[in-house]
């Protein structure tokens, strides 16, 4: 593990850090690359879809007559101008593998936080992911040992590479870190954590390496081409490696993957981690191959024990293309999910708004909250209601397939009922108040599924004169709540009373 803080960039990453957002962290390109930091010349160029390099498509290189990469989601993806391409690789001897090492740090994210946020572990874990699209035929024609001319080189073998502490290099780039011939074969993305206090603690790392794996003793013998991915602690090739130890898996199918890492405490109060890749588009668990060429679901669960106890894990540092060797490899929607309010987030929001309040007033912070509503009544009967219409907004954040409800309850038991959800009014907008769809609405009560990754405002109209002709309440104060599920869990609520007109 080579990474313990960065102390190089610390005034940087401080003076870039701004506003948290709330319910964790999105960032799909739509807008810009706010929260992503070039490492030395390694940066995220935000690119429209479809986007064609010269580098890195959908089977390698436009000279092949090759197609351009469209995004995971949304309009824009992101695009790694590498450290490679950019002269600015070096050669890193310090690691435990016998070999010098090729190093080309890759740009790093601070999902939103800060890079040295002092919290604990919150109760509930949290989760952070990449999509990054993997392009077979790009793997196949740049082998990790061989050269990155068009169709390769054969590998020179590792006859003592079994473990993870032992790797080859590409000699090209011993001689020339940043030559053509040297041009990409591995990335890894790590998620580093801190500790309670704000301090590093440690690295969770998907090496990530293309096939075939080169060692001949314990080599990878059921991948053949693609890419090879471990789930590991080291970071840089110089300590760490996707081929030999902990348990390499196989993906020979190009497309957008997500690489998703999931932060729990399990039962013995340690850090549990599982490691995950799933497909992009149906957000399901991808398929992998194992070292004997058997079909096996991409996944991996650690944990070091006491190493990583829970007292000793905070939240997390940054999101880092650590050795990101691949020009302009191309990534979108970047997530990092926790429970409102948790490592420093703001808490969720919902409000309750008198009648005209727009989406844009409410994520602006300028919309007035409505907190009650008067009735008169005859005879025991709700006669009128005002207002005649109020709004329900709510901010979450979610991924592709999400199931969000909004549901309503109230204080007494009926007579009065729901209050009704006004023409099927149940709007989904995007974070900027683009309009995007609409929910299901059913008994004031709307719901639906999250069209893709990001962060959504949810605006529903209600019409509280749905209720004239019920019976009053009893007691007279009758409080409804309104409340944000994502999932089937809570996320934030918002309440407004009904009480008899003066």
């Amino acid at each position: 593990m080579k990474m313990k803080g960065r102390p190089r960039l610390i005034a940087t990453l401080l003076a870039c850090a701004t506003a948290l957002v709330s319910l964790g962290f999105f960032q799909g390109f739509e807008i810009d690359t706010s929260h992503w930091f070039a490492d030395g010349n390694a940066v995220v160029n935000r690119v429209s879809s479809p986007n064609q390099s010269t580098t890195y498509n959908s089977g390698n290189t436009s000279q092949y007559g090759d197609s351009p990469i469209s995004a995971a989601s949304g309009s824009f993806f992101g695009r790694v101008k590498s450290a490679v391409s950019q002269d600015s690789c070096t050669i890193d001897t310090s690691g435990p593998g016998f070999n010098s090492s090729l190093l080309c740090e890759g740009p790093y994210t601070d999902f939103g936080l800060g890079f040295h946020t002092a919290k604990p572990f919150p109760s509930g874990g949290y989760t952070a992911q990449l999509d990054v699209y993997l392009d077979v035929t790009y793997a196949s024609r740049h082998p990790d040992c061989g050269t990155a001319s068009p169709v390769g080189a054969p590998c020179t073998p590792d006859p003592t590479g079994t473990s993870a502490t032992l790797g080859t290099v590409n000699p090209a780039c011993t001689t020339n870190p940043n030559g053509i011939d040297c041009e990409g074969s591995r990335f890894t993305w790590t998620v580093g954590l801190n500790d309670p206090s704000g301090n590093f603690h440690r690295d969770y790392v998907f090496q990530v390496g293309t096939a075939p794996d080169p060692h001949t003793v314990g080599g990878f013998g059921g991948c053949t081409e693609g890419y090879i991915i471990n789930a590991q602690y080291n970071s840089f090739r110089s300590g760490g490696q996707p081929y030999a130890g902990f348990e390499p898996k196989c993906i020979t199918t190009s497309g957008w993957y997500t690489f998703k890492e999931v932060f729990t405490q399990n039962t013995s109060n340690q850090l549990q981690v599982d490691w995950s890749i799933l497909n992009s588009r149906t957000g399901t668990v991808a398929n992998c191959v194992d070292t004997t060429g058997t079909t096996i679901l991409c996944t991996w669960s650690r944990t070091l024990g006491d190493q990583d106890a829970i007292s000793e894990i905070g939240c997390p540092r940054y999101g880092w293309l650590a050795n990101e060797e691949i020009n302009d490899l191309a990534i979108d929607n970047t997530v990092f999910n926790v429970a409102p309010g948790a490592c420093g987030t703001a808490a969720a929001r919902a409000q309750i708004t008198p009648t005209s309040t727009t989406c844009q007033q409410f994520t602006s912070g300028t919309a007035s909250a409505l907190s009650q509503m008067t009735y008169t009544t005859k005879s025991g009967t709700i006669q009128s209601v005002a207002p005649g219409v109020f709004f329900y907004y709510t901010q979450l954040t979610g991924s592709q397939g999400d199931s969000i409800s909004i549901s309503q309850s109230h204080s007494n038991a009926p007579p009065p009922g729901n209050i009704s959800i006004q023409n099927s009014q149940a709007i989904l907008y995007s974070s900027t108040c683009a309009k995007i769809g609409s929910l299901n609405a059913t008994d004031g009560t709307a719901s639906g599924t999250l069209p893709s990754t990001g962060t959504f405002i949810i605006g529903v109209k209600y019409t509280p004169s749905s209720l004239a002709g019920q019976k009053a309440p009893t007691p007279a104060t009758d409080t409804y709540t309104y409340d944000t599920e994502l999932n089937n869990s809570e996320v934030v609520t918002a309440t407004i009373d009904l009480v008899p007109r003066k």
